[in-house]
């Protein structure tokens, strides 16, 4: 009798966790080894929680698009939530066009983007923003890719919680933007959005940032 589809996905996180981390993961070649050759459960058996799994021990976005083939080969159905791993994955890597271009591929195979989704990709903008060694063009496009996105984001309707309002905040401080990072607070209290320690920390900063570069540039005055 073969497993359950929810029993295979239990065993394949138990192994990820005791195999890797998060920032580690044990890589989609470990996952099957140990499915197919070590406990010899076939791949007909597996379902979405099994391939979500899957897709959740992908070094790479190499590696997770394999995943997706598999699904595709089995005639089972790609998920919004299988699409925003797959953005998480490119999000770690500090991809943010990666990101950007799979949320576009969403869109284009009918599948409406999460939350999870564009939270994400402005979490890769902020890793590129925040990275002093990386030219100045390169933030500036994260910057601005991101802006257009959390713009997006609202316009199809989410209604962001604490995590994208941190995160969109955030990418503010690193850009130096302190009437954009404050106005977001005024919006966070306009829907009843409680703000976390972050977002306050990073309002912060993108004043304090502001500031420095006023007074680097403007003859020592910062408005």
């Amino acid at each position: 009798t073969l497993p359950s589809d929810k029993a295979i996905s239990n065993l394949i996180r138990a192994y990820r966790d005791a195999n890797g981390t998060r920032s580690r993961p044990i890589g989609i070649a470990m996952a099957l080894q140990h499915l197919l050759a070590d406990i010899g459960v076939p791949t007909v058996a597996f379902g979405e929680y099994s391939y979500t799994s899957l897709l959740t021990c992908s070094r790479t976005p190499k590696e997770a698009r394999r995943i997706f083939k598999l699904m595709r080969d089995h005639q089972h159905p790609i998920s919004a939530f299988s699409w925003s791993i797959l953005v998480d994955i490119h999000a770690k890597m500090g991809d943010f066009e990666g990101c950007a271009e799979v949320i576009q591929e969403m869109a284009a195979e009918g599948v409406v983007p999460t939350q999870a989704a564009y939270t994400s990709l402005l979490a890769a903008c902020y890793k590129v923003c925040n990275d002093g060694r990386i030219p100045h063009s390169v933030r500036a496009k994260a910057g601005k890719i991101g802006w257009d996105h959390w713009q997006q984001m609202r316009i199809v309707g989410f209604e962001a919680d604490a995590m994208a309002f941190g995160a969109i905040i955030r990418l503010c401080a690193a850009r130096g933007q302190p009437e954009r990072a404050i106005n977001l607070l005024e919006e966070m209290q306009r829907f009843d959005v409680k703000p976390t320690t972050l977002c306050f920390s990073s309002a912060l900063r993108a004043v304090a940032k502001s500031h420095e570069i006023g007074t680097r540039f403007e003859h020592g005055w910062s408005q």
